[in-house]
């Protein structure tokens, strides 16, 4: 969630308007079972007067309300759905959002391929002529967020070239100067952090070390712990990698003492290579503990990702 969102249209009905209103702003506050009633009565109000600006705009707030309740079948229909009025009311830019956020729900519910046939729908959107500052900056969003989205499906999918190339499509785009800082930041983060995945997969460290590396100081540029934790994780996990290839020599008896110092400092470089390791891991577990502190899913969010870096504090014991 976050960025551009869609807005009614200034001639919306009266009292569907307001109830759309209370239960947005329900929604912003967390209060999910609060915003039901109010979006659902505006939801009907809207089909009953053949609103279809209404209709999509309630569609994807009741989306992001059983999406936060982690009921993605029934996100899924209110995203298909807002789509939909949106293109019958030729609302492109609206229309293109809510393809990211279609693609994005069949991730969570693991329909990889469904998910890659969606993204790959996005470049049929026609931009519209003349597009104002804030119709640039939704055309900004919605191309970022189905890129980050498609990436990741092709990483799924084991496609790691063309997950490359959409990672490196994103970083660039979120690299234009004109673009907002604040969300500009956001997508290259993500973008740097997921080439590190890919790098790290093709077995390539060093490049995955750096991106990772690039992600974490922008985040820290920007106090985004939110942003930070998942490169502290590949970081942690491709030093990791790396102290396992550290080539260590056992002395023997016959080899002269700059053999053997050579050797050592071999070994000392595994060493800190596994210290390094540690201490990452450990700042991305402590960023995910201060993000979801209080949150119904932190103790879940805490369990699996030491389920995943058990390994590393095992081998160092």
């Amino acid at each position: 969630a976050g960025g551009p969102v869609t807005q009614p249209a200034p001639s919306g009905q009266g009292s569907a308007r307001d109830k759309l209103d209370q239960g947005r702003n329900l929604l912003a506050h967390f209060n999910f079972y609060a915003a039901l009633a109010p979006l659902s009565e505006a939801l009907k109000s809207y089909k009953s007067g053949g609103d279809m600006n209404g209709i999509g705009v309630t569609s994807d707030a009741l989306g992001e309300l059983y999406l936060q309740e982690g009921q993605y079948e029934v996100a899924l229909g209110y995203f298909q759905s807002a789509r939909q009025a949106f293109i019958a009311n030729k609302e492109t830019v609206n229309a293109s959002l809510m393809i990211s956020k279609v693609g994005e729900t069949y991730l969570l519910l693991d329909k990889i391929a469904e998910a890659k046939a969606v993204f790959a729908q996005f470049g049929s959107q026609a931009s519209p002529p003349f597009p104002t500052d804030i119709v640039r900056h939704k055309t900004f969003f919605a191309y970022s967020r189905n890129k980050l989205g498609e990436g990741r499906a092709d990483y799924l999918l084991g496609q790691n070239n063309a997950a490359e190339a959409d990672f490196k499509d994103l970083l660039a785009a979120a690299s234009v100067p004109t673009t907002r800082d604040q969300e500009a930041t956001r997508f290259r983060i993500a973008a740097a952090t997921n080439l590190g995945d890919v790098l790290f997969r093709k077995g390539d460290f060093a490049a995955a070390r750096t991106r990772y590396n690039e992600a974490i100081q922008l985040a820290r540029r920007d106090r985004r712990i939110d942003l930070e934790w998942a490169a502290k994780a590949g970081l942690g996990r491709t030093l990791w990698e790396l102290s396992r290839r550290a080539p260590t020599t056992r002395l023997r008896p016959e080899r002269d003492l700059r053999a053997a110092h050579a050797s050592t400092q071999t070994q000392e470089s595994a060493a800190k290579l596994q210290a390094d390791a540690q201490s990452a891991y450990r700042d991305a577990l402590a960023s995910i503990e201060k993000v979801v502190e209080g949150s119904i899913r932190g103790h879940e969010a805490r369990t699996t990702f030491l389920s995943t870096t058990r390994e590393v504090f095992e081998e160092a014991a």
